[in-house]
């Protein structure tokens, strides 16, 4: 019996007694209905997901939809702890159903389209924020993912066109501004690039992100002086092996191997197993090879010992295969 027919009944009841106290105490005598343990289940579950007990959430909500798996909201937010959990495959199996039985809520897509971006299901991630953007052409998070998703497919073109959107939406976000510049950089539209990495600097000067894609992008506009300074100061603040191995690459293409090999003898000394800096180092010595007119072999040698290394640290690098193969061979030492 629904609720609004019950209170109806109970009205009407209530009028009958004034005349007639019989009726009514015998519907009083009849055993008050119990929930249904869905709905029990839902309840706890919800409860303890606001509490923050997602455990407890998931296993009360894994059994609220076996009772009734017509439960939206009970699916909804099962899909949320997985996705916390970092198990995106099964929140993505609930938001698959939530989109198809409700397909007019944008967040079903959305939260879709980003479980599958992180199962790397690019394509089918796209579809997702396709359809959530039909709802609203103007929702801020689904253009800027989107156009993530076509950056990871390669379709530069599309990447540039939602993440130009994003900006447009939100012009504060640096985030969106520096997303756009590396789908212009993809593009080889290095110029446009960098001014929306400075776009995206001036809304938030801090990132360290904004400021490493800003200093690549000037080393591919060959303006070395420029990045230079830029990964300097990125490295005064943020000394990782990654920043000073980039630093490192500009010293060399600077032609200060100096500097370079003294940068690049530090990270390898306080991480032996940091492969960009191995990799790096073989480029010093082979660029200093070919400007010794391939004479001082010993440059040769050493850098073949350390493509030799990285590729003992790992064997799935085929560019520095082929340098092994082909520094190798101009001894004929050979692999």
């Amino acid at each position: 019996m629904n609720h609004k027919r019950l209170r109806g009944f109970i009205l009407a009841c209530t009028g009958i007694a004034m005349i007639s106290g019989a009726g009514c105490a015998n519907f009083s005598t009849q055993p008050t209905p119990k929930p249904k343990p869905a709905m029990n289940q839902y309840v706890v579950g919800y409860q303890a997901y606001k509490r923050g007990e997602l455990d407890l959430a998931r296993r009360n909500l894994e059994a609220a939809l076996i009772n009734n798996p017509n439960l939206r909201m009970a699916r909804s937010i099962l899909g949320d702890i997985y996705r916390k959990q970092g198990d995106y495959a099964r929140a993505a199996e609930q938001y698959e159903v939530l989109s198809r039985n409700d397909p007019y809520t944008l967040s079903n897509h959305y939260n879709l389209g980003v479980s599958y971006q992180f199962l790397r299901r690019f394509k089918e991630s796209a579809v997702a924020y396709l359809k959530g953007l039909k709802l609203d052409a103007n929702d801020f998070n689904s253009n800027m993912n989107l156009g993530t998703v076509y950056l990871a497919l390669g379709e530069t073109d599309e990447a540039v066109r939602y993440l130009d959107k994003a900006t447009q939406i939100d012009p504060t976000s640096g985030t969106a501004w520096s997303n756009l510049g590396v789908a212009l950089d993809a593009r080889n539209s290095l110029v446009l690039a960098e001014t929306a990495y400075r776009k995206g600097l001036e809304r938030n000067p801090d990132s360290l992100s904004i400021k490493q894609n800003l200093a690549n992008n000037l080393s591919a506009q060959q303006r070395i002086g420029e990045a230079k300074l830029l990964w300097e100061q990125i490295v005064t603040t943020s000394p990782t092996p990654f920043n000073q191995t980039k630093l490192a690459e500009v010293y060399i293409t600077a032609m200060d191997f100096d500097a370079s090999d003294k940068l690049l003898t530090r990270v390898m000394l306080s991480d032996p197993r940091f492969v960009p800096a191995i990799n790096t180092q073989a480029s010093s010595m082979i660029r200093q090879y070919e400007l010794s007119g391939y004479t001082d072999d010993k440059l040769r040698l050493r850098a073949v010992e350390l493509l030799k290394r990285s590729l003992a640290l790992n064997g799935s690098q085929n560019r520095v295969a082929e340098e092994l193969k082909k520094w190798s061979r101009q001894s004929g030492i050979g692999e």
